[in-house]
Protein backbone atom coordinates (compact mmCIF):
# COMPACT_ATOMS: atom_id res chain seq x y z
CA UNK A 1 0.00 0.00 0.00
CA UNK A 2 1.85 3.61 -0.99
CA UNK A 3 -0.92 5.22 1.76
CA UNK A 4 0.14 4.73 5.50
CA UNK A 5 -1.65 6.39 8.13
CA UNK A 6 -0.61 6.13 11.89
CA UNK A 7 -1.73 7.87 15.12
CA UNK A 8 0.46 8.02 18.26
CA UNK A 9 -0.48 10.14 21.90
CA UNK A 10 2.07 12.66 22.74
CA UNK A 11 2.47 10.92 26.05
CA UNK A 12 1.24 7.47 27.20
CA UNK A 13 -0.67 9.17 29.83
CA UNK A 14 -3.00 12.18 30.64
CA UNK A 15 -4.80 13.69 33.49
CA UNK A 16 -8.18 14.01 33.32
CA UNK A 17 -8.62 18.01 32.32
CA UNK A 18 -5.92 17.56 30.12
CA UNK A 19 -6.16 17.82 26.51
CA UNK A 20 -6.42 14.71 24.50
CA UNK A 21 -3.50 15.06 22.03
CA UNK A 22 -2.44 12.50 19.25
CA UNK A 23 0.36 12.54 16.58
CA UNK A 24 -1.03 11.89 13.51
CA UNK A 25 1.07 11.21 10.49
CA UNK A 26 -0.03 10.57 6.72
CA UNK A 27 2.60 8.94 4.77
CA UNK A 28 2.62 9.31 0.79
CA UNK A 29 4.69 6.50 -0.47
CA UNK A 30 3.68 6.91 -3.82
CA UNK A 31 5.55 8.65 -7.14
CA UNK A 32 2.57 10.99 -7.01
CA UNK A 33 0.95 13.70 -5.05
CA UNK A 34 -2.29 12.36 -3.43
CA UNK A 35 -5.04 14.36 -2.25
CA UNK A 36 -6.53 12.89 1.04
CA UNK A 37 -9.11 14.55 3.76
CA UNK A 38 -7.69 17.45 5.59
CA UNK A 39 -7.76 16.62 9.31
CA UNK A 40 -7.77 20.07 10.59
CA UNK A 41 -10.59 21.61 8.44
CA UNK A 42 -12.80 18.29 6.97
CA UNK A 43 -15.39 17.53 9.32
CA UNK A 44 -16.32 14.43 7.93
CA UNK A 45 -12.96 11.90 7.73
CA UNK A 46 -10.93 11.01 9.46
CA UNK A 47 -12.72 9.38 11.94
CA UNK A 48 -11.86 8.10 15.55
CA UNK A 49 -13.25 5.30 17.01
CA UNK A 50 -12.31 5.69 20.60
CA UNK A 51 -12.43 2.23 22.92
CA UNK A 52 -13.24 3.13 26.18
CA UNK A 53 -12.25 1.47 29.82
CA UNK A 54 -14.90 -1.02 29.92
CA UNK A 55 -15.11 -1.94 26.11
CA UNK A 56 -17.21 -0.28 24.06
CA UNK A 57 -16.42 1.97 21.31
CA UNK A 58 -17.11 5.17 20.17
CA UNK A 59 -17.04 6.90 16.33
CA UNK A 60 -16.69 10.55 16.34
CA UNK A 61 -15.29 12.95 13.45
CA UNK A 62 -14.55 16.65 13.62
CA UNK A 63 -18.30 17.71 13.55
CA UNK A 64 -18.32 16.45 16.98
CA UNK A 65 -16.52 19.92 17.92
CA UNK A 66 -18.35 21.95 16.63
CA UNK A 67 -19.41 24.93 18.51
CA UNK A 68 -22.80 26.85 18.52
CA UNK A 69 -22.56 30.23 17.87
CA UNK A 70 -25.69 32.19 16.66
CA UNK A 71 -23.26 33.45 13.44
CA UNK A 72 -23.13 29.79 12.38
CA UNK A 73 -26.09 28.44 10.61
CA UNK A 74 -26.01 24.87 12.14
CA UNK A 75 -27.74 23.59 9.42
CA UNK A 76 -24.66 24.33 6.93
CA UNK A 77 -23.51 21.36 4.81
CA UNK A 78 -20.24 19.40 6.60
CA UNK A 79 -17.03 20.53 5.64
CA UNK A 80 -15.67 18.24 3.00
CA UNK A 81 -11.94 20.30 2.71
CA UNK A 82 -9.01 18.72 1.52
CA UNK A 83 -5.18 18.81 1.51
CA UNK A 84 -2.35 17.60 -1.05
CA UNK A 85 0.67 15.13 0.11
CA UNK A 86 3.48 15.12 -2.52
CA UNK A 87 5.00 12.02 -3.60
CA UNK A 88 7.20 10.17 -1.06
CA UNK A 89 6.30 12.80 1.56
CA UNK A 90 3.97 13.18 5.16
CA UNK A 91 1.50 14.66 6.48
CA UNK A 92 2.08 15.10 10.00
CA UNK A 93 0.39 17.19 13.26
CA UNK A 94 -0.93 17.26 16.53
CA UNK A 95 -4.90 16.67 16.65
CA UNK A 96 -7.09 17.17 19.64
CA UNK A 97 -10.20 14.55 20.17
CA UNK A 98 -11.25 16.15 23.63
CA UNK A 99 -13.07 18.51 21.78
CA UNK A 100 -15.07 15.79 19.91
CA UNK A 101 -15.25 13.90 23.18
CA UNK A 102 -15.19 14.81 26.55
CA UNK A 103 -13.61 11.97 28.41
CA UNK A 104 -13.41 11.67 31.81
CA UNK A 105 -13.55 8.47 33.31
CA UNK A 106 -10.12 7.08 34.54
CA UNK A 107 -8.41 3.61 32.85
CA UNK A 108 -6.99 2.24 29.66
CA UNK A 109 -8.29 3.45 26.21
CA UNK A 110 -7.78 2.75 22.52
CA UNK A 111 -7.87 5.16 19.55
CA UNK A 112 -8.10 4.44 15.85
CA UNK A 113 -8.07 6.89 12.48
CA UNK A 114 -9.92 5.80 9.56
CA UNK A 115 -10.39 7.94 6.38
CA UNK A 116 -11.15 7.00 2.74
CA UNK A 117 -8.57 7.95 -0.19
CA UNK A 118 -9.46 7.81 -3.89
CA UNK A 119 -12.18 5.01 -2.53
CA UNK A 120 -9.79 3.25 -0.46
CA UNK A 121 -10.32 2.80 3.44
CA UNK A 122 -6.73 3.37 5.58
CA UNK A 123 -7.01 2.70 9.16
CA UNK A 124 -4.11 3.00 11.50
CA UNK A 125 -3.35 0.30 14.04
CA UNK A 126 -4.56 0.88 17.70
CA UNK A 127 -2.60 3.33 20.11
CA UNK A 128 -3.28 2.65 23.41
CA UNK A 129 -2.77 5.38 26.28
CA UNK A 130 -3.98 5.97 29.70
CA UNK A 131 -6.16 8.80 31.76
CA UNK A 132 -5.53 8.57 35.14
CA UNK A 133 -7.31 10.75 38.27
CA UNK A 134 -6.22 14.44 38.42
CA UNK A 135 -4.59 15.27 42.46
CA UNK A 136 -4.94 19.23 41.71
CA UNK A 137 -3.34 21.15 44.91
CA UNK A 138 -3.01 24.80 42.98
CA UNK A 139 -4.45 26.60 40.84
CA UNK A 140 -4.37 30.41 39.28
CA UNK A 141 -6.33 32.63 36.21
CA UNK A 142 -5.93 35.69 34.93
CA UNK A 143 -8.15 37.53 32.12
CA UNK A 144 -7.10 39.04 29.06
CA UNK A 145 -7.98 42.75 28.78
CA UNK A 146 -10.43 43.99 27.73
CA UNK A 147 -12.77 42.74 30.43
CA UNK A 148 -15.49 41.68 28.08
CA UNK A 149 -17.72 38.73 27.24
CA UNK A 150 -14.96 37.93 24.25
CA UNK A 151 -11.96 38.60 26.46
CA UNK A 152 -9.57 35.13 26.91
CA UNK A 153 -9.48 33.29 30.19
CA UNK A 154 -6.01 32.00 30.83
CA UNK A 155 -5.84 29.26 33.78
CA UNK A 156 -3.30 27.16 34.86
CA UNK A 157 -3.52 24.25 37.59
CA UNK A 158 -0.63 21.88 39.30
CA UNK A 159 -1.37 18.45 39.53
CA UNK A 160 0.49 15.91 41.72
CA UNK A 161 1.08 12.33 40.75
CA UNK A 162 2.26 9.21 42.09
CA UNK A 163 5.69 9.41 41.11
CA UNK A 164 6.35 13.37 39.63
CA UNK A 165 4.23 16.47 39.39
CA UNK A 166 2.94 18.63 36.48
CA UNK A 167 2.05 21.67 35.06
CA UNK A 168 -1.43 22.35 32.74
CA UNK A 169 -2.10 25.49 31.33
CA UNK A 170 -5.75 26.40 29.46
CA UNK A 171 -7.29 29.11 27.69
CA UNK A 172 -11.37 29.40 27.47
CA UNK A 173 -12.69 32.04 25.23
CA UNK A 174 -15.23 34.44 26.17
CA UNK A 175 -18.89 33.97 26.29
CA UNK A 176 -18.56 30.04 26.57
CA UNK A 177 -16.06 29.54 28.87
CA UNK A 178 -18.22 27.72 31.76
CA UNK A 179 -18.80 24.86 28.66
CA UNK A 180 -15.75 22.43 29.03
CA UNK A 181 -16.64 20.53 25.74
CA UNK A 182 -16.63 23.64 23.53
CA UNK A 183 -15.04 26.79 25.67
CA UNK A 184 -11.76 24.93 26.58
CA UNK A 185 -9.57 25.96 23.40
CA UNK A 186 -6.78 23.85 24.69
CA UNK A 187 -5.19 22.64 28.33
CA UNK A 188 -1.95 21.34 27.60
CA UNK A 189 0.94 20.02 29.91
CA UNK A 190 3.79 22.69 30.29
CA UNK A 191 6.08 21.22 32.60
CA UNK A 192 5.62 17.41 33.21
CA UNK A 193 7.88 14.70 35.56
CA UNK A 194 8.33 17.65 38.59
CA UNK A 195 9.71 15.52 40.97
CA UNK A 196 9.02 17.59 44.26
CA UNK A 197 5.60 18.84 45.40
CA UNK A 198 4.50 22.01 43.25
CA UNK A 199 3.29 24.52 46.22
CA UNK A 200 1.62 27.63 44.03
CA UNK A 201 1.17 28.51 40.95
CA UNK A 202 0.30 31.74 39.44
CA UNK A 203 -0.36 33.76 35.78
CA UNK A 204 1.17 37.18 34.05
CA UNK A 205 -2.17 39.33 33.33
CA UNK A 206 -1.25 40.82 29.75
CA UNK A 207 -2.23 44.72 30.47
CA UNK A 208 -2.44 45.20 26.87
CA UNK A 209 -5.45 44.23 23.91
CA UNK A 210 -3.62 41.47 22.73
CA UNK A 211 -6.37 39.97 19.90
CA UNK A 212 -5.98 35.74 19.26
CA UNK A 213 -2.21 36.16 21.21
CA UNK A 214 -2.06 33.44 23.71
CA UNK A 215 1.32 34.23 25.21
CA UNK A 216 1.88 33.96 29.35
CA UNK A 217 4.18 33.35 31.94
CA UNK A 218 3.98 30.90 34.68
CA UNK A 219 5.91 31.13 37.55
CA UNK A 220 5.14 28.19 40.78
CA UNK A 221 7.60 27.44 43.63
CA UNK A 222 8.32 24.19 45.12
CA UNK A 223 10.50 23.29 48.43
CA UNK A 224 12.88 26.37 48.32
CA UNK A 225 12.48 26.99 44.61
CA UNK A 226 10.74 29.50 42.65
CA UNK A 227 10.39 28.81 38.96
CA UNK A 228 9.02 30.61 35.99
CA UNK A 229 8.68 29.46 32.40
CA UNK A 230 7.29 31.64 29.27
CA UNK A 231 4.32 29.68 27.15
CA UNK A 232 2.39 30.58 23.99
CA UNK A 233 -0.54 28.27 23.34
CA UNK A 234 0.05 26.21 26.28
CA UNK A 235 3.63 25.08 25.20
CA UNK A 236 6.92 26.21 26.38
CA UNK A 237 8.40 29.05 24.77
CA UNK A 238 11.52 29.22 26.38
CA UNK A 239 13.57 27.88 29.03
CA UNK A 240 12.37 26.71 32.98
CA UNK A 241 13.99 29.58 34.66
CA UNK A 242 15.07 29.15 37.97
CA UNK A 243 14.33 32.48 39.63
CA UNK A 244 14.83 32.17 43.81
CA UNK A 245 16.51 29.68 46.43
CA UNK A 246 15.47 30.43 49.88
CA UNK A 247 15.25 28.68 53.12
CA UNK A 248 12.33 30.86 53.80
CA UNK A 249 8.65 30.39 52.90
CA UNK A 250 7.44 31.99 49.96
CA UNK A 251 4.40 33.53 48.93
CA UNK A 252 3.52 34.44 45.41
CA UNK A 253 1.59 37.49 44.49
CA UNK A 254 -0.39 36.92 41.63
CA UNK A 255 -1.14 37.69 38.78
CA UNK A 256 2.01 38.47 37.17
CA UNK A 257 2.22 41.97 34.98
CA UNK A 258 2.91 41.39 31.33
CA UNK A 259 3.81 44.02 29.01
CA UNK A 260 3.25 44.09 25.06
CA UNK A 261 7.06 42.85 24.75
CA UNK A 262 6.18 40.02 27.11
CA UNK A 263 8.34 40.97 29.82
CA UNK A 264 7.02 40.13 32.97
CA UNK A 265 6.59 41.56 36.82
CA UNK A 266 6.50 39.44 39.39
CA UNK A 267 5.73 40.08 43.81
CA UNK A 268 6.54 37.96 45.76
CA UNK A 269 6.82 37.72 49.87
CA UNK A 270 9.75 35.55 51.53
CA UNK A 271 8.50 34.85 55.06
CA UNK A 272 9.79 33.44 58.30
CA UNK A 273 8.09 33.26 61.35
CA UNK A 274 8.71 36.74 62.35
CA UNK A 275 9.76 38.89 59.51
CA UNK A 276 9.03 39.19 56.01
CA UNK A 277 10.30 40.85 52.78
CA UNK A 278 8.54 41.89 49.44
CA UNK A 279 10.37 41.01 46.56
CA UNK A 280 9.82 42.56 43.17
CA UNK A 281 11.62 40.84 40.16
CA UNK A 282 11.69 41.86 36.46
CA UNK A 283 12.00 39.38 33.91
CA UNK A 284 12.91 39.81 30.38
CA UNK A 285 11.20 37.90 27.17
CA UNK A 286 14.51 38.37 25.48
CA UNK A 287 17.86 37.19 26.79
CA UNK A 288 18.89 34.45 29.03
CA UNK A 289 15.56 34.86 30.89
CA UNK A 290 17.85 35.37 33.98
CA UNK A 291 15.58 37.78 36.26
CA UNK A 292 16.64 41.31 37.76
CA UNK A 293 15.76 42.12 41.41
CA UNK A 294 14.45 45.55 41.10
CA UNK A 295 13.52 45.80 45.11
CA UNK A 296 13.36 43.99 48.09
CA UNK A 297 11.42 45.98 50.86
CA UNK A 298 11.39 44.63 54.65
CA UNK A 299 7.37 44.63 55.67
CA UNK A 300 6.38 45.28 59.14
CA UNK A 301 4.28 42.27 59.58
CA UNK A 302 4.12 38.78 58.11
CA UNK A 303 0.96 38.39 55.49
CA UNK A 304 -1.34 35.59 55.22
CA UNK A 305 -2.93 36.44 51.81
CA UNK A 306 -1.67 38.86 48.83
CA UNK A 307 -3.55 40.38 46.12
CA UNK A 308 -2.14 42.62 43.22
CA UNK A 309 -3.51 44.96 40.79
CA UNK A 310 -1.91 46.12 37.63
CA UNK A 311 -2.65 48.30 35.28
CA UNK A 312 -0.66 49.66 32.20
CA UNK A 313 -0.44 53.42 33.16
CA UNK A 314 -0.24 53.56 36.60
CA UNK A 315 1.53 51.68 39.60
CA UNK A 316 1.14 48.49 40.47
CA UNK A 317 -1.00 48.12 43.59
CA UNK A 318 -0.64 45.26 46.65
CA UNK A 319 -3.20 44.59 49.25
CA UNK A 320 -1.93 42.18 52.02
CA UNK A 321 -3.98 40.68 55.06
CA UNK A 322 -2.09 39.67 58.18
CA UNK A 323 -3.47 39.53 61.86
CA UNK A 324 -2.14 41.78 64.74
CA UNK A 325 -4.16 41.50 68.23
CA UNK A 326 -6.97 38.86 67.08
CA UNK A 327 -7.49 41.82 64.49
CA UNK A 328 -7.38 42.20 60.26
CA UNK A 329 -5.27 44.44 59.47
CA UNK A 330 -5.19 45.39 56.03
CA UNK A 331 -1.80 46.92 54.38
CA UNK A 332 -1.61 48.57 51.40
CA UNK A 333 1.97 48.39 49.14
CA UNK A 334 2.34 50.88 46.34
CA UNK A 335 5.32 50.33 43.85
CA UNK A 336 5.51 54.14 43.04
CA UNK A 337 8.76 54.19 41.83
CA UNK A 338 9.72 51.28 44.30
CA UNK A 339 7.27 49.40 46.80
CA UNK A 340 6.33 51.04 49.84
CA UNK A 341 3.94 50.29 52.60
CA UNK A 342 1.43 53.32 52.82
CA UNK A 343 -1.06 52.76 54.79
CA UNK A 344 -2.83 50.17 57.49
CA UNK A 345 -6.55 49.23 58.12
CA UNK A 346 -7.56 47.92 61.44
CA UNK A 347 -10.97 45.29 60.93
CA UNK A 348 -12.32 42.70 63.07
CA UNK A 349 -10.99 39.05 63.12
CA UNK A 350 -10.09 37.86 60.06
CA UNK A 351 -12.14 35.08 58.45
CA UNK A 352 -10.78 31.59 56.82
CA UNK A 353 -10.00 31.74 53.09
CA UNK A 354 -9.83 34.33 50.96
CA UNK A 355 -11.47 37.62 53.00
CA UNK A 356 -9.72 40.54 50.45
CA UNK A 357 -10.93 41.11 47.02
CA UNK A 358 -9.63 44.32 44.68
CA UNK A 359 -11.02 45.53 41.95
CA UNK A 360 -9.59 48.10 39.17
CA UNK A 361 -12.11 50.02 36.87
CA UNK A 362 -11.10 49.59 33.20
CA UNK A 363 -12.11 52.81 32.46
CA UNK A 364 -10.37 55.26 34.96
CA UNK A 365 -7.82 52.73 37.01
CA UNK A 366 -10.03 53.94 40.24
CA UNK A 367 -9.34 50.77 42.89
CA UNK A 368 -11.94 49.18 45.01
CA UNK A 369 -11.03 46.87 47.65
CA UNK A 370 -13.53 45.20 49.70
CA UNK A 371 -13.25 42.36 52.87
CA UNK A 372 -14.91 40.66 54.95
CA UNK A 373 -14.48 39.75 58.48
CA UNK A 374 -16.32 39.24 61.68
CA UNK A 375 -17.16 41.60 64.41
CA UNK A 376 -16.35 40.30 67.81
CA UNK A 377 -19.66 41.32 69.28
CA UNK A 378 -22.07 40.00 67.25
CA UNK A 379 -21.44 36.74 65.39
CA UNK A 380 -23.73 37.53 62.68
CA UNK A 381 -22.41 40.37 61.98
CA UNK A 382 -20.29 40.97 58.63
CA UNK A 383 -18.55 44.03 58.26
CA UNK A 384 -17.58 45.55 54.48
CA UNK A 385 -14.68 47.51 53.96
CA UNK A 386 -14.21 49.57 50.80
CA UNK A 387 -11.03 51.89 49.71
CA UNK A 388 -10.47 53.84 47.18
CA UNK A 389 -6.70 54.58 45.61
CA UNK A 390 -5.51 57.80 43.89
CA UNK A 391 -3.26 60.33 44.07
CA UNK A 392 -4.40 61.11 47.79
CA UNK A 393 -3.96 58.76 50.75
CA UNK A 394 -6.44 56.16 51.20
CA UNK A 395 -9.83 56.85 52.74
CA UNK A 396 -12.53 54.71 53.89
CA UNK A 397 -15.54 55.39 51.91
CA UNK A 398 -18.07 52.55 52.89
CA UNK A 399 -17.60 50.75 56.94
CA UNK A 400 -21.24 48.68 56.96
CA UNK A 401 -22.75 46.36 58.88
CA UNK A 402 -24.47 43.26 57.16
CA UNK A 403 -26.43 40.42 59.06
CA UNK A 404 -25.81 37.85 56.38
CA UNK A 405 -26.93 34.87 58.34
CA UNK A 406 -25.31 32.38 56.03
CA UNK A 407 -21.76 34.56 57.01
CA UNK A 408 -21.83 33.76 60.75
CA UNK A 409 -17.74 33.89 62.00
CA UNK A 410 -18.83 31.19 64.13
CA UNK A 411 -20.21 29.00 62.06
CA UNK A 412 -18.25 29.25 58.90
CA UNK A 413 -15.60 27.29 57.13
CA UNK A 414 -14.56 29.70 54.67
CA UNK A 415 -15.27 32.65 52.38
CA UNK A 416 -14.36 33.52 49.20
CA UNK A 417 -14.58 36.80 47.53
CA UNK A 418 -15.46 39.20 44.27
CA UNK A 419 -15.22 42.69 44.02
CA UNK A 420 -17.55 43.45 41.11
CA UNK A 421 -18.98 46.34 39.04
CA UNK A 422 -22.11 45.94 40.46
CA UNK A 423 -20.80 44.98 44.37
CA UNK A 424 -19.67 42.38 46.67
CA UNK A 425 -20.08 38.87 45.64
CA UNK A 426 -19.75 36.22 48.69
CA UNK A 427 -19.04 32.21 48.69
CA UNK A 428 -19.32 31.08 52.21
CA UNK A 429 -19.45 26.92 53.32
CA UNK A 430 -20.57 26.59 56.93
CA UNK A 431 -19.67 23.91 58.99
CA UNK A 432 -21.92 21.83 57.53
CA UNK A 433 -20.60 21.37 54.20
CA UNK A 434 -23.43 23.48 52.96
CA UNK A 435 -21.99 26.68 50.15
CA UNK A 436 -23.93 30.02 49.72
CA UNK A 437 -23.29 31.96 47.22
CA UNK A 438 -24.66 35.69 46.97
CA UNK A 439 -24.17 39.34 46.10
CA UNK A 440 -25.47 42.67 47.32
CA UNK A 441 -28.01 43.35 45.63
CA UNK A 442 -29.32 39.02 45.63
CA UNK A 443 -30.26 36.91 48.65
CA UNK A 444 -28.51 33.97 49.00
CA UNK A 445 -28.80 30.51 46.94
CA UNK A 446 -27.41 27.28 48.09
CA UNK A 447 -24.77 25.75 44.82
CA UNK A 448 -23.52 23.04 44.49
CA UNK A 449 -20.85 21.46 46.52
CA UNK A 450 -19.04 18.99 44.57
CA UNK A 451 -15.80 21.13 45.21
CA UNK A 452 -12.89 20.57 47.94
CA UNK A 453 -11.65 23.13 50.16
CA UNK A 454 -8.34 22.71 49.56
CA UNK A 455 -7.28 24.62 47.83
CA UNK A 456 -10.22 27.02 48.60
CA UNK A 457 -12.38 27.73 45.54
CA UNK A 458 -12.28 31.10 44.10
CA UNK A 459 -14.89 33.72 42.89
CA UNK A 460 -14.02 35.98 39.70
CA UNK A 461 -15.90 38.02 37.39
CA UNK A 462 -15.52 39.45 33.85
CA UNK A 463 -17.29 42.96 33.12
CA UNK A 464 -19.88 41.71 30.47
CA UNK A 465 -18.75 38.34 31.09
CA UNK A 466 -20.79 37.15 33.81
CA UNK A 467 -19.41 35.67 37.45
CA UNK A 468 -17.48 32.58 37.50
CA UNK A 469 -16.23 30.13 40.28
CA UNK A 470 -13.03 28.30 39.98
CA UNK A 471 -11.78 25.25 42.12
CA UNK A 472 -11.10 21.82 42.84
CA UNK A 473 -13.63 18.94 42.12
CA UNK A 474 -14.16 15.88 44.85
CA UNK A 475 -12.86 13.82 41.99
CA UNK A 476 -9.46 16.19 42.15
CA UNK A 477 -10.12 17.93 38.80
CA UNK A 478 -9.89 21.67 37.89
CA UNK A 479 -12.94 23.31 36.89
CA UNK A 480 -15.06 26.63 35.82
CA UNK A 481 -18.46 27.05 36.70
CA UNK A 482 -20.58 29.90 35.26
CA UNK A 483 -22.84 30.98 38.57
CA UNK A 484 -25.52 33.05 36.24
Amino acid sequence: MTIQMTIEPITPSFVVGEALTFRLTIMNSSAASITVPDPFLNEIEPVYAMTFPDGHVQKVNLQAARTPHPLIDKNAPLASNTTEIPAQKAWTNEIRVDPMLLLNQVGKYQIQATMSVSGELITTHPAAFAIEAAHVTSFAWSISPPCTSEAKLFTVWAHKGLTSARIVESVRMGPIWGNEKNGKLYANSLVSDVSTPIGQVVLAEPLFVNGMDFHNWVAWTEPGIVSIARSNAGKLEGPVTQLLKTKADVLLIGPMAMDSQYNVRLYLIERTVNSATLVRLDIQRTGSGAAQVIAKTALPFVPQMAVALHHDKQPTVIFMVFEREHATVIAVVKDDPSPQVIELKQLGPLLHGRPLAARRAAADGQITIECLAGAPNDARLARLFSAEIGETPIHILAQTESDWPEINPTETRWVSLAATASGLQVLARDMRGIANYRSGTTSARNISDNFNDTPIPELFSCEGGGMFLAGVHKDGSFFIESLH
